[in-house]
């Protein structure tokens, strides 16, 4: 599993203070943002609420607030929504629901396989 954080603010995450950000926590995790446009986008798709508060608009103005729904999500290797979790969900519930995922994944992977194999023909002369 590949952990993304993706800020809702690019306006003041730039890909410099997300770097230093999360230097403060494990090397593995990834940091995207992008253009108010892309941000809006992926916020719609994935239901994500967004509220800004105060004067945005000046870059050099960094006194809005940013209220945001707080989860996660699950993402499969094709970029397909899979599950989310909640902030006050128990840590125990998420790990077995990743678990159940990631074998229902491979699952249906090893049958995709498998379909592939039955076009094959192995013949010993």
């Amino acid at each position: 599993i590949a952990p993304i954080l993706v800020s809702i603010d690019g306006q003041r995450d730039t890909v410099g203070a997300l770097r230093a950000y999360l230097r403060e926590f494990d090397s593995r995790i990834v940091g995207l943002t992008g253009t108010p446009e892309q941000l809006a986008n992926m916020s719609k798709q994935y239901r994500i609420h967004v509220n800004r508060s105060g004067d945005e608009t000046d870059l050099l103005d960094r006194e809005y607030l940013v209220d945001h729904s707080i989860f996660f999500l699950l993402i499969n290797p094709e970029g397909t929504f899979v599950d989310y979790y909640g902030q006050n969900m128990p840590l125990g519930e998420i790990e077995e629901r990743i678990l159940h995922h990631i074998g229902d994944y491979q699952k249906e992977a090893a049958e995709k396989q498998m379909k592939g194999m039955e076009r094959l023909s192995l013949i010993h002369i």
